[in-house]
């Protein structure tokens, strides 16, 4: 139970993230082009989904969470702990399956980047998520099914789709 109002805090941070950046982003729009699907570095697993390195074990363990989102080509690199945490926004553009473009508005910097996404099954987690070439986050991240971002079209739907991600068993 301790270790689930832990989790809790730690995902509700990142829903107040994601809130951040749908009103910083404006909301809406188009982006990512939903790739080959003959191709498979895992384009589909990569966005629209949450991915974190771990299962925080206490209130104090600092945990790193990746997300790239569609509907506006944005994400994050966060790192948090339920006391602390720090972030960077992100936009990006595919570059195909496994590629994409990472800029850095606050830095101006750009990373060319990698990334195989694929089913495993590693500490009680249903995908694995290997970047390269970014020098942010961590390069190993793990997701569950369920973890969708997709269809959260306000900050108040995708509290509500962390939520629901938290109860899950």
């Amino acid at each position: 139970m301790k270790r689930k109002r832990v989790w809790l805090w730690g995902a509700l941070g990142l829903a107040a993230v994601l809130g951040v950046v749908r009103l910083w982003s404006g909301g809406g729009g188009e982006g990512g082009d939903g790739g080959d699907p003959r191709v498979d570095a895992g384009e589909k697993l990569f966005y629209d989904r949450m991915w974190l390195d771990a299962f925080p074990r206490n209130p104090t363990e600092e945990i790193a969470i990746f997300a790239a989102i569609t509907e506006e080509p944005i994400g994050l690199f966060d790192k948090r702990s339920t006391w602390r945490g720090s972030w960077e926004l992100f936009r990006y553009e595919p570059r195909g399956d496994g590629k994409v473009l990472m800029l850095f508005p606050q830095t101006g910097t750009k990373e060319d980047v990698t990334y195989r996404a694929v089913d495993c099954s590693d500490g009680g987690f249903d995908f694995c998520l290997e970047l390269k070439g970014a020098s942010h986050g961590v390069k190993r991240y793990y997701s569950r099914k369920g973890w969708e971002l997709d269809g959260a079209d306000s900050a108040d739907a995708l509290l509500d789709k962390v939520a629901a991600l938290v109860a899950a068993p």
